[in-house]
């Protein structure tokens, strides 16, 4: 199965009470697959999730790569290109697979879609290097074992949706939870 990072809007208001009380996070996160999450007013434990809240990107296994991609680093990085795995405020210490869950507020939000946004594949495709991604074991930690121009257009794809998904956040004043499971 391997590590995923997923990220799911959220409003202030919800961003808020769950940094006052994170053991809500659990009821904000979990999954029903039979819950429509484009359905307004859907309740999640003690946690309403209302109009745009609850919409869900899982990166796969492309987010270590555009981490790299984005800061040159394993795990570190200066901000906002590092909001992917560095931003943000912890939401206490639930939890929630493989640590605790990041809260982005709509304001930070709208900072990471403009550095998305301001970032260029084509930029992005000259800091591509196998050689130190695998030297600094970067996960999934299979470059350069194959085909890195397959491996490159993997992680685009999911940049591309990345963006995508941060500008319409961005746009409706939305915040994100970010955790890694």
């Amino acid at each position: 199965m391997g590590m995923r990072i997923v990220l799911m809007t959220l409003g202030d208001a919800n961003r808020e009470r769950l940094l006052r009380d994170p053991e809500l996070v659990r009821s904000a996160v979990s999954r029903d697959d039979d819950d429509d999450d484009d359905e307004a007013g859907s309740v999640r434990g003690t946690i309403e999730l209302a109009g745009h809240e609850g919409q869900i990107l899982d990166l796969d296994k492309a987010w270590g790569a555009i981490h790299y991609l984005l800061t040159g680093t394993a795990w570190e990085g200066e901000a906002p290109q590092n909001f992917l795995l560095c931003g943000g405020e912890q939401v206490g210490d639930v939890e929630l697979g493989l640590g605790p869950a990041r809260s982005l507020s709509a304001e930070a939000t709208r900072g990471a879609a403009a550095l998305l946004q301001s970032v260029t594949d084509a930029a992005l495709r000259t800091r591509f290097d196998p050689a130190d991604m695998k030297g600094k074991e970067i996960y999934p930690d299979f470059w350069d074992e194959s085909d890195p121009n397959a491996e490159l257009d993997y992680v685009l794809q999911h940049l591309a949706a990345l963006r995508a998904f941060v500008e319409r956040a961005a746009a409706k004043r939305m915040g994100l939870l970010i955790w890694l499971s």
